[in-house]
C-alpha cells in the first residue's frame, strides 16, 4: 500500500515503467529547450559562450525553485513578505 492507502500493482515493472517514460519525456524536453534557448541566446547578440552556457544555467534555475516550492509546500511554509509582495510590485508584461 502507498502512503495515500491506494494500492499499486504490477510493482517494479510498473515503477520502471513509469520512471523510463518520465526520462524520456524529460530528455526530450531538455534537448528542445536547450536548443529552443541556444538559439534565441544567438539570435539576441550573445557570444557562442553565452549562448551555451544561459540555456543550461536557466533551466537549472527553474528546477531548484520547482523543488524548494514543494519542500516548502510538503513542510507547511508559506511564502515570506517577499513572496506575497513580488507580484503586486511587479505584475506580469502584457504579452498581447
Amino acid at each position: 500500500m502507498s502512503g495515500h492507502g491506494v494500492k499499486r500493482s504490477g510493482g517494479a515493472s510498473y515503477s520502471c515503467t513509469t520512471l523510463g517514460g518520465v526520462a524520456v519525456s524529460v530528455g526530450i524536453a531538455v534537448v528542445v529547450s536547450l536548443r529552443h534557448m541556444h538559439e534565441l541566446c544567438l539570435r539576441h547578440g550573445e557570444d557562442h559562450l553565452a549562448a551555451v552556457l544561459i540555456p543550461p544555467a536557466v533551466d537549472s534555475t527553474i528546477v531548484v525553485v520547482s523543488m524548494s516550492i514543494l519542500l516548502a509546500n510538503r513542510y507547511g511554509r508559506r511564502g515570506g513578505a517577499l513572496a506575497r509582495t513580488l507580484p503586486l510590485r511587479n505584475p506580469p508584461p502584457d504579452l498581447t
